[in-house]
């Protein structure tokens, strides 16, 4: 008696896994689409949106003044006391800043 009822269960859950599977079948293919969809958009929308890179960055820093040179440009930056400032590293590798008054890029 304990086998016809593990039969027929057997049965029923089998019949409820296919229909569940035809259902999510179909549903997967449009929650795929959606899902590539979305990833090509956020990524031309990041790429759209992002802000252009300095071009200044990577120069070379001359000392106004004096003419000797500096460094190399890594960033900009702006400090309440001394103002904009160009972030630079040195030929031997420390970084530093120099108000970008003081400094011509070449």
């Amino acid at each position: 008696m304990g086998t016809i009822y593990l039969v027929i269960g057997g049965i029923l859950l089998t019949g409820v896994l296919i229909v569940i599977a035809k259902f999510f079948f179909r549903l997967l293919k449009h929650v795929i689409i959606a899902a590539v969809l979305g990833g090509a958009l956020m990524f031309f929308w990041y790429h759209a949106t992002r802000p252009a890179p300095n071009p200044n960055i990577g120069k070379h820093a001359y000392h106004t003044k004096t003419g000797d040179y500096l460094g190399e440009v890594t960033g900009e930056a702006n400090d309440p006391q001394r103002g904009p400032l160009w972030l630079i590293k040195q030929p031997d590798g420390m970084p530093t800043s120099y108000r970008k008054a003081s400094v011509t890029l070449k």
